[in-house]
């Protein structure tokens, strides 16, 4: 798919009611397949109405007469129906209806549909025939699918939206659970909508039930590129073939209502419903007006009505998409007629701009914009805010609790295998695993190496630093001394084997994970800042999707051997089990988006400085001056003055600063005024000449009285010196 500008992610939906044209369900592909009884293998799958004919693709296909049935199992041999490319992407909305017929449980993840790509994704992500043909991978890349299973259970089933063709879009998934019999007839609908550029949204109803309801997907049909449009078979190659017979199968350009879908669903696979039969010529059509006591398809006044009091006439209704006989269709706290004549936003999201605050609480509670996710431009949007405590109309800079710091301040010397990594904040200590780390008395050297056969040092922290947090900020300022492959700053979350104990060697896949790598691959001028979730254990409590599908945003800056650089990943949560990832290098935001899951999902067993949680990726090899944890988020000012002050000043604001020296020559004692922050406990060293880099000390402990904390007065610690100097550090 086609990927907008991260440094600006965060979709407007903005619905505009159409010029007065009905909403017909204009059917635009049929495959009734209805030919003879037979072998189907290679056999034209006719398209009844447009003649965009499709082909049974591998082997064991059958025609039954009235229905195609597949076989299911491996997708290197297995039959599947293959539909022409750019079925879908040229649409706004469109309806994927049909029935289906489910013998056996065939394997894992037996997809109804389809439609995308696959490695490596844009014009080589068509795959032609069974197998990999394309030799390029094996991962779906775009798609928009509606699995039967969910893994091997046949109970549980999956839609889904995913954007990374190319990489950065996201994915978008609703699961739901509903008892499968092998063998009994299900009817199925799922629509796609545009709602605005750069979201839409996405419902599905399986016999006539709605199970999904307005999935928000942070892409259009436009990015989708759907090159391979299949019916039975999975963008991702290692999924099973479904074992299933497809009595009928209709693409619609227009999302159907509920209504609709119902009509249709009583008609069956062999009527077609006339959704355009209006003869009292009100632009509502008779199907439409049938569903409602209050409308009669032989009176054209009552289009002009308005039933439910709502501000739009039932036509308006009609044509929105609204419920005519419901003020408030998307139970988000506004009429719909007061959305799309008042506020412009979207009466069929609660959400119109993705920002985790209904359209109602933005209006009526917060007073924030219902149309722009960060009201204030700060860097974190409305919703995050608002969970986190914050002023979503204030700028000002955050000032997150810092409760873990490492400064590799150790005395010069090997990093040996089994020191000790110190947290001065949060006794969270780490541990160096491997060989070849080296303390240069005010940063940790990692030697590097590959991934899978090296034994190279790096860091390893406490289990479960990141899941107990709703809101996090990782700050960390780092020297490349050389590329390697996929070297990461920092990796939190777990392998395909779990927790790995020791450093060991060998390669495996990460599942769970919040990264940053300072190099995409080998190249040092691309970064990826990510999120993964495809692990299921979530010690923190998370309930997002485990979809396994990395949500990243992806940076293209320029970087150097032997420069510091400063780098701040910002991950919030938004209240409704997802959030938003930011990230900042050098004080400057790069990248943002939204994410469908919460650092409480991640399982982090493996929260690792300078490896990876894909072990065959490389270890990095830098020079690491600090690393923090903070509990809750920086904002734009915040991680611009955390970089200005550097990683000896104040953590997560401006330098510590001593604003005022107060002497009282008739006591003989001193009093210090400086900068501060709530929580925080500060010592205070003297000197008279600079020379003894402030070893003595006046007090080990002054508690912070807040943004400016006053010491004093004490006694002067050296009487009769000329001058003294002062130090004041955390």
């Amino acid at each position: 798919m086609k990927f907008r500008s991260q440094s600006t992610f965060g979709a407007v939906a903005l619905l505009a009611l159409p010029s007065l044209s009905p909403l017909h369900g204009q059917l635009i592909h049929r495959y009734s397949f209805d030919n003879p009884a037979g072998d189907a293998s290679g056999a034209s799958l006719t398209d009844s109405v447009s003649g965009a004919n499709g082909v049974v693709q591998g082997a064991g296909a059958l025609f039954t007469g009235t229905g195609l049935d597949l076989p299911g199992g491996s997708s290197d041999t297995a039959a599947y129906g293959d539909l022409p490319n750019g079925l879908v992407s040229s649409q706004t909305a469109v309806t994927f209806e049909g029935w289906v017929t489910i013998s056996s449980n065939a394997g894992n993840w037996g997809r109804i549909f389809d439609f995308g790509s696959t490695e490596p994704g844009g014009i080589g992500g068509e795959v032609t025939g069974p197998g990999n043909t394309n030799g390029g991978g094996t991962a779906g890349l775009d798609y928009f699918f509606l699995s039967a299973a969910r893994g091997g259970n046949y109970n549980d089933q999956r839609v889904e939206v995913r954007n990374e063709d190319p990489a950065g879009g996201g994915t978008f998934s609703s699961d739901t659970s509903v008892p499968t019999v092998f063998g009994e007839q299900i009817h199925f609908a799922v629509t796609w909508k545009d709602t605005g550029a750069g979201t839409s949204v996405v419902n599905y109803w399986r016999n006539g039930v709605q199970k999904t309801t307005n999935l928000v997907v942070n892409s259009n049909l436009a990015d989708l590129n759907d090159v391979n449009n299949w019916l039975g078979r999975s963008a991702w190659l290692g999924d099973a073939n479904l074992d299933a017979t497809f009595e009928e199968f209709r693409i619609y350009e227009e999302a159907l209502t509920g209504s609709q879908i119902g009509i249709s669903k009583d008609a069956g696979p062999d009527s077609l419903v006339d959704f355009a039969s209006d003869p009292d010529n009100d632009m509502i059509p008779t199907a439409y007006e049938d569903l409602y006591a209050f409308l009669n398809p032989g009176d054209p006044n009552d289009a002009s009505l308005d039933f439910d009091n709502d501000g739009l006439t039932n036509l308006e209704e009609y044509l929105a998409g609204t419920a005519p006989d419901d003020d408030d269709s998307d139970d988000d706290g506004l009429t719909d007629g007061s959305e799309v004549n008042t506020h412009g936003t979207n009466p069929l999201i609660a959400d119109s701009d993705l920002d985790g605050l209904s359209d109602g609480d933005e209006v009526n509670v917060v007073n924030t914009l219902p149309l722009d996710p960060d009201t204030d431009d700060d860097g974190i949007n409305d919703g995050p805010e608002v969970a986190a405590g914050l002023n979503p109309l204030l700028a000002d800079a955050t000032t997150p609790d810092l409760i873990h710091r490492y400064t590799f301040d150790n005395s010069p010397g090997s990093a040996e295998a089994g020191a000790i990594v110190s947290d001065t904040i949060g006794n969270a200590d780490g541990v160096i695993v491997g060989n070849g780390g080296l303390w240069t008395g005010t940063a940790l050297t990692l030697p590097g190496g590959d991934g899978a056969t090296a034994d190279a040092a790096y860091v390893d922290l406490p289990n479960g630093l990141l899941s107990s947090l709703d809101h996090l900020t990782f700050e960390v300022w780092y020297t490349v001394k050389s590329v390697n492959n996929w070297g990461r700053v920092w990796d939190f979350g777990s392998t395909a084997g779990g927790e790995v104990l020791t450093g060991g060697t060998g390669a495996t896949d990460g599942q769970d994970y919040f990264m940053f790598a300072a190099s995409r691959g080998v190249d040092l001028n691309t970064q990826r800042f990510s999120i993964k979730n495809a692990d299921p254990l979530a010690s923190g409590g998370g309930t997002g999707a485990v979809s396994g599908v990395e949500e990243a945003v992806d940076a293209n800056l320029l970087s150097l051997i032997d420069q510091e650089y400063h780098v701040v990943g910002v991950w919030t949560s938004n209240g409704s089990g997802g959030g938003q990832t930011t990230f900042y290098r050098d004080g400057v935001r790069e990248g943002t988006r939204f994410t469908s899951f919460t650092p409480r999902s991640i399982n982090d067993v493996n929260n690792w400085i300078g490896r990876s949680n894909w072990t065959g990726d490389g270890y990095l090899n830098a020079e690491l001056n600090e690393f923090r944890i903070y509990d809750g988020a920086m904002n734009d000012l915040a991680a611009a003055g955390s970089f200005t002050a550097g990683p000896d000043g104040a953590p997560g604001a401006g330098a510590l600063e001593i604003t005022d020296i107060t002497y009282n020559k008739v006591n003989d004692t001193v009093s210090l005024t400086f900068s501060s922050r709530a929580g925080r406990n500060y010592k205070i060293h003297w000197s008279e000449d600079l020379n003894d880099d402030f070893t003595r000390e006046v007090t080990g402990g002054v508690a912070s009285a807040g943004e400016v904390t006053t010491f004093g007065p004490f006694a002067n610690p050296s009487p009769g010196a000329t001058r003294l100097f002062f130090r004041v550090a955390e």
